[in-house]
């Protein structure tokens, strides 16, 4: 059985992912025990940075080759919007968490708006798994869990999406 202080809660290494863990402790209910616990896989940072990669690549072969326009002034602004991806993928992968209790589900996620779900055991009514060909090679997914009623929350590129199901 691991504990929620235990190598993933410390192991995030910011300040966000710390006060997730914190958070969790604090609502944790008496006698209860963590018996898994999901996080983000490092390769789901990967395809956003093929595509980030090739979209530079890309934009300096045409400004060198056809010359478009010169290297100074907006041009390297163009940059900045794929630089997006990596960073956006990077935020999910340290906000995104989840815990499966001996009582409950829990999962959170989100950095301006976050989302979380506290669910007992006996209200989960599915858990769906989603994984790409490339989650397949490496190992990771996306966990959909729904309650009773409809609620849920989804938990993406978690780290061996089957085992947590």
């Amino acid at each position: 059985m691991a504990r929620v202080g235990d190598r993933y809660g410390v192991e995030l290494g910011c300040v966000r992912g710390l006060l997730i863990v914190m958070e969790f402790q604090l609502n944790q209910e008496a006698g209860e025990q963590v018996e898994q616990t999901a996080r983000v896989h490092w390769a789901f940072v990967v395809p956003s940075l093929i595509q980030w990669v090739g979209f530079t690549f890309g934009f300096f072969l045409v400004l060198t080759k056809w010359k478009v326009a010169d290297l100074s002034g907006l041009s390297w602004l163009i940059l900045i919007f794929p630089a997006m991806l990596p960073v956006q993928a990077i935020l999910i992968m340290v906000t995104t968490k989840g815990w499966i209790t001996n009582h409950r589900v829990l999962g959170v996620t989100g950095v301006l708006s976050k989302q979380s779900m506290d669910l007992l055991r006996e209200q989960v009514e599915s858990v769906e798994v989603k994984q790409s060909l490339f989650g397949r090679i490496f190992r990771f997914g996306s966990v959909v869990i729904r309650g009773t009623g409809g609620s849920g929350v989804s938990l993406p590129g978690i780290e061996d999406p089957f085992a947590f199901r």
